[in-house]
């Protein structure tokens, strides 16, 4: 092989600008590794960008942000209460919680707010109006901004409340933090020693009022004793519970009355409706007997009827069942004769019973009535005692409680006095105790940012944003091309890739037809990669009858020609006879490769100014014939293709040769290969990694499948060992013969 295949030639070169357009491809090499090679291939501009938008992005924030700084004033909010006599109970931590949560609330609210913001004095005793000041300006609720922006917190949860106001004006932030501080000591901390001060007044108040009371009670308690007889209390005691024993015992008579009274009035109302329903009521069996039994004719026919029902019993015994007697006859009619004769002393008894019982009805009504009457009367006489009783005992009780009532009112009107003469002193003392809240220091104006750190934090941010912003877009950018970064990409097109050849840097081209070691190394790896491919070859031609090979890519620039023309020479190296045939109409460039004559070639077989044996020409490679592209006639050429006009040469072609190596034009931008390759039998498709696109790469097979070629297949070239290492599965399956360098 001549030292000019290494380098690039034509069709090697960047596609045309007209090179037709195709969609990405549902197996893109989207993801973080095709991100990363895209970065590769893009890092210096990437980083270039990069540099200048960080070195953009960082002044900018930088400025934009600006100083801001932090005013603080500091106060004392003590856990305990301060006192001077003794410390009373020691409040829980809650409770502190919550006493500093309120004086946080307290701070900001509108009332200390509203405060702080009318005219004050300055340090220099100069009035100012904090509403005039730039960091207010613009703002329609002054108040509720002031109250947003003040910072209170408790550092190291200790009993020290920072105020602090951040602002790039410092000067103004100081003089703010200061008068809310002033505001809130004057409205609320010392408006505390006000409220003790009013309270102690008000207790002063209270107590000679109590005083007052105390006397006025006092005095209604005395007329009190004198209307019961008596101040001692044992004695208006058993005066009270006589009384109230006698008044007990006429209730308790006039209760038992009224039970009575109540039972014989509903005894009476019973019996006259027992005594109205006296005629429709049947007479029962037992008052029926009850009423003959009285009656001695009745009697005596009862006592027949029971004598000869014992001397029917007695006969029946006697007598075998079925037999009949005179005399046990006769006993039967007699028996029945007395039976009839008592039924009717019933029936007639009937009517008499119910006159008897009505008669007795009216006896029992008659004394529930007289019952009635007399127990009405001696309930009424029962009342009026029982009302007389109560009032004398009402009496001596309504005065007796007063009198008990009034005593516990001075009882509670002498404890009152005692307690608020205990508050009034312990005020009176605590007057003078420290208070619970303290300034311990005012705001001065601050010297250093309060944001210098976060300033300095997004300035850098932005610069590594700036720095990776560009990055990222511009492998983005390059990622959605599909671009081709290993073997494996071509397969998602579902393309069989059966080798790789090594890209062989420019500064190592200019090596590889000298005797230096890295150019002969460089040569090795080379000849080997594109041998490995030819085995493949060799064995589908044995296994399958694939002698004519289309080598094509999908776009102009990625390598066919200079693979096509490697392929070639390495069979024609092994011995066999090998024809290579420019169907590169358009972009010639077989004969400049073995400067050979560029006419006749297939342009002329095709317009028939000439024959396939005159086309023909050695290339100075043993074994390797070449047919040039000719020169090129747009109308003339294309009527002869899109007629078949390529199957007539490659049949002529396969007669005489053993291979027949077909450097193609790109599939996509022209229709020339799509002609050629109906009349072959296997495509290769040349993918140079980097550069070739993966959804260019399926279109191409998908049209070279729909013009009937049978097998479309790839060999990648790239500038790394990554491309040959995904390869090693194919590469294992070729057969043990090694082709002849």
């Amino acid at each position: 092989m001549s030292s000019s295949e290494n380098f690039p030639f034509p069709d090697d070169m960047p596609e045309a600008p007209w090179a037709e357009a195709t969609p990405r491809s549902r197996a893109g090499t989207i993801g973080f590794s095709a991100f990363l090679h895209a970065l590769r291939r893009h890092w210096v501009l990437a980083t270039a960008i990069g540099v200048a938008c960080a070195l953009v992005a960082g002044p900018a924030v930088w400025l934009a942000v600006g100083p801001t700084y932090m005013a603080s004033a500091y106060l004392q909010i003590s856990e305990q209460p301060q006192y001077i006599i003794a410390e009373g109970p020691r409040s829980p931590r809650d409770a502190f919680e919550i006493y500093i949560n309120t004086q946080e609330q307290i701070l900001t609210s509108p009332l200390v707010l509203t405060a702080a913001l009318r005219a004050f004095p300055d340090q220099d005793g100069k009035l100012i109006e904090p509403e005039k000041f730039s960091m207010l300006a613009g703002e329609v609720d002054k108040i509720r901004w002031l109250a947003d922006e003040l910072v209170v917190r408790f550092p190291g949860q200790a009993e020290i409340m920072e105020v602090s106001l951040t602002d790039d004006n410092k000067e103004e932030a100081t003089l703010l933090v200061n008068a809310v501080v002033d505001a809130y000591m004057a409205e609320v901390v010392d408006a505390e020693g006000r409220q003790k001060r009013q309270r102690l007044t008000e207790i002063q108040t209270a107590h000679g009022q109590k005083t007052i009371d105390v006397r006025r009670e006092r005095a209604q308690l005395e007329s009190l004793a004198r209307v019961l007889g008596t101040a001692d209390e044992e004695a208006r005691a058993l005066r009270q519970r006589i009384a109230i024993q006698e008044w007990a015992d006429f209730q308790r008579q006039l209760a038992q009355t009224m039970f009575t009274l109540r039972q014989a009035t509903g005894a009476l109302a019973a019996q006259g409706a027992l005594l109205a329903s006296i005629q429709d009521r049947p007479i029962t069996k037992p008052e029926l007997d009850r009423y003959l039994n009285q009656d001695v004719y009745a009697r005596q026919v009862a006592t027949e009827l029971a004598y000869h029902n014992m001397n029917q019993q007695y006969t029946q015994g006697i007598l075998a069942p079925g037999t009949k007697s005179r005399q046990g006859m006769q006993r039967f009619q007699d028996q029945a004769r007395v039976s009839m004769q008592y039924a009717e002393l019933e029936r007639n008894m009937a009517a008499e019973v119910r006159a008897m019982m009505a008669v007795e009805i009216q006896e029992e009504r008659n004394r529930l009535q007289y019952e009635v009457d007399s127990l009405t009367g001696q309930k009424t006489q029962l009342e009026a005692e029982v009302a007389q009783k109560k009032a004398i005992a009402e009496d001596l009780g309504q005065v007796d409680i007063e009198y008990q009532m009034k005593l516990a009112d001075i009882a509670d009107i002498e404890a009152s006095l005692r307690r608020l003469a205990e508050e009034r002193e312990k005020i009176a003392v605590e007057l003078d105790s420290p208070s619970r809240i303290r300034q311990r220091g005012r705001a001065e104006v601050p010297k250093s940012e309060a944001n210098f750190v976060p300033r300095v934090g997004l300035t850098t941010f932005a610069m590594l944003l700036g720095l990776v912003f560009p990055a990222g877009g511009i492998g983005w950018w390059d990622m959605r091309k599909g671009r081709i970064n290993s073997a494996e990409d071509v397969r998602r097109q579902g393309i069989d890739v059966i080798g790789s050849v090594p890209m062989i840097p420019a500064r190592i081209a200019r090596q590889m037809g000298t005797p230096s070691k890295r150019g002969q190394t460089w040569m090795m790896r080379l000849t080997e990669s594109v041998d490995s491919i030819v085995a493949r070859l060799l064995r589908t031609a044995e296994l399958e009858q694939r002698r004519v090979i289309l080598i094509t890519s999908p776009s102009g620039g990625e390598g066919k020609t200079t693979l096509a023309t490697r392929l070639a020479t390495s069979l024609a190296h092994n011995g066999r006879r090998t024809v290579l045939v420019d169907f590169d109409l358009r972009r010639p460039a077989v004969d400049g490769v073995f400067g050979l004559s560029s006419e006749p070639g297939v342009c002329e077989i095709l317009r028939r100014q000439s024959d396939l044996e005159a086309a023909l020409q050695k290339t100075g490679v043993e074994n390797l014939s070449a047919v040039t592209a000719g020169r090129w006639q747009r109308d003339v050429t294309m009527n002869a293709l899109a007629n078949g006009g390529a199957g007539p040469i490659l049949d002529g072609l396969r007669e005489q040769f053993e291979f027949v190596i077909i450097d193609a034009g790109p599939v996509l931008p022209v229709a020339d290969t799509r002609f050629v390759s109906q009349h072959v039998d296997a495509a290769i498709l040349s993918v140079f990694r980097d550069v070739s696109e993966a959804p260019k790469i399926e279109s191409a097979r998908e049209i070279l499948e729909a013009f009937g070629v049978g097998t479309v297949e790839a060999v990648v070239t790239g500038p790394t060992d990554t491309l040959r290492e995904s390869t090693v599965e194919d590469e294992s399956e070729q057969p043990a013969q090694q082709p002849a360098a």
